[in-house]
């Protein structure tokens, strides 16, 4: 099953080339796959699927970043078109990249040929993708210009250049090498292109977690009975959705929620922790319930949810309130509503964060706005992740962090000072409980018992929670002062 957000990103580039040849010269170098696949130095061998003239098996040597040398083997499907060729280039770990080639008469003589790719990889690869895929185009386009135009081409340009199929094959020996030293140093030398939580809003995640709450025998064309997106408790558990609801249920258990409280639930998700506060057993009903996420699309599917939920109980069930907001957890200037708007008086008696905080920018300013927005006595629990105290300065740890990139650096704290600051704030009975043991591992394993792109993130998170990374419960109260 392919993988989508947040695992897979797609993404397009063009450019266009005037080249000083015929049209039709064009167009037979772009109907030529063997000789496009040459334009590649890389190349050290190609063979024809006997079954299809037009798709190819190629491989390439590649010296990466001058660190050591590796050969890698990718295929390459060609479609010539009446004015230009399609490229299709598919490779293990999500990577895919479809090209269009077009050319078009300009002037007598001469010609423009347009090139637009369609890139699909793994999400902390994409920044440098876009980056070193703009740059070595262009050269490869400059190539085939020079080639066409019967200018020579220079030996150490060619060289240099990641044409294609070149900047695909890098790509694929990354991806292949995910778990060793090699990539740790090479995505450490590239951290500053790496995914950061993103500026303009977009959406870090879709519906890529239905998948994951499917059970055996589920239908892949019908919703799953839920929805759960959070990395689980796996104590005596087996399967995702139950594991996620006990991650949830031991989060809750913290806050201990008062009956008829009026509760914020941020970073909800599609709605399946707002649904677990409306009927769960163990967990009195709120009489308010607010909730919050960044993502458009997830505010949508969750009040939709959870409207549909409402209609099903009686009147005098259900909350007196239940108010989703779709902005960001921390509130800005620009939030004309938000949980925590300043000019409301209501005060929220629990506030609750499951695994989410450690994306917010920055959690430091959550928890203080929190604070504020909390009733006296009121509490606030979070399922979260610090570090711990002794592998945070690690050479490794440090490595590891910076190359990954799945926080940003500001919320990167250990247990200890995570306490600290939350009392330095003025949280009064602050604890914490590591459940590192009971998250982690059964989280690895189960994304690794998915198969494909599956396994492969989930030894990606394996690397990540080597580095030192703690799954916490904490949680605080506001006192009188």
């Amino acid at each position: 099953m392919p993988l989508p957000w947040p695992l897979v990103l797609t993404r397009t580039v063009s450019s266009t080339t005037p080249i000083n040849a015929p049209t039709d010269d064009v167009l037979q170098y772009l109907h030529d796959p063997d000789r496009m696949i040459s334009g590649g130095s890389l190349v050290i061998d190609r063979k024809v699927d006997p079954s299809n003239p037009l798709k190819y098996t190629i491989t390439d040597k590649l010296d990466v970043l001058g660190l050591w040398s590796s050969t890698t083997t990718y295929d390459a499907l060609f479609e010539p078109k009446d004015e230009g060729t399609d490229v299709t280039v598919n490779a293990p770990m999500g990577t895919r990249l479809q090209q269009r080639w077009r050319v078009r008469g300009k002037d007598e003589g001469s010609a423009e040929m347009t090139e637009e790719v369609e890139v699909q990889a793994l999400f902390f690869f994409m920044p440098y993708i876009l980056k070193t895929m703009i740059k070595s185009h262009r050269e490869g386009n400059e190539r085939i210009k020079a080639e066409l135009e019967g200018k020579h081409v220079d030996g150490s340009s060619k060289q240099s250049n990641v044409h294609t199929y070149g900047l695909a094959v890098l790509i694929l020996v990354l991806s292949g090498l995910v778990y060793t030293s090699h990539l740790l140093i090479a995505l450490s030398i590239f951290g500053a292109a790496l995914m950061r939580p993103s500026s303009r809003g977009d959406d870090p995640y879709g519906l890529f977690h239905l998948a994951l709450n499917r059970r055996m025998g589920d239908p892949p064309n019908v919703d799953p009975k839920t929805e759960w997106l959070n990395m689980g408790y796996w104590k005596d558990m087996s399967d995702f959705p139950t594991a996620c609801e006990a991650l949830a249920l031991r989060m809750v258990r913290a806050a201990r929620i008062r009956p008829n409280a009026r509760v914020l639930d941020v970073g909800h998700g599609t709605g399946e922790s707002l649904l677990l506060l409306l009927r769960h057993p163990a967990v009195p009903v709120p009489a308010h319930l607010v909730g919050i996420t960044s993502l458009p699309a997830h505010a949508r599917r969750s009040a939709q949810r959870v409207e549909r939920f409402l209609q099903t109980l009686p009147e005098t069930e259900r909350p007196q309130s239940v108010t989703l907001h779709c902005a960001d957890a921390v509130r800005r200037p620009a939030h004309a509503t938000h949980p925590f708007n300043s000019a409301d008086d209501l005060r929220f008696d629990t506030i609750l964060a499951l695994d989410c905080a450690y994306h917010f920018r920055t959690r430091f300013a959550f928890l203080q706005q929190a604070l504020s927005n909390l009733a006296v006595g009121g509490r606030i629990a979070l399922a979260d992740i610090a570090f711990d105290d002794l592998t945070l300065d690690t050479h490794r740890s440090k490595l590891i962090r910076a190359a990954l990139r799945m926080m940003p650096p500001d919320n990167v704290w250990t247990t200890t000072t995570y306490v600290k600051n939350m009392e330095q704030m003025g949280y009064v009975d602050v604890t914490l409980k590591d459940i590192t043991d009971d998250v982690f591992p059964g989280f690895v394993g189960f994304l690794k018992s998915r198969g494909r792109g599956w396994w492969a993130f989930g030894a990606l998170m394996e690397v990540y929670f080597s580095a030192g990374a703690r799954f916490i419960i904490v949680s605080g109260e506001r006192g009188n002062a």
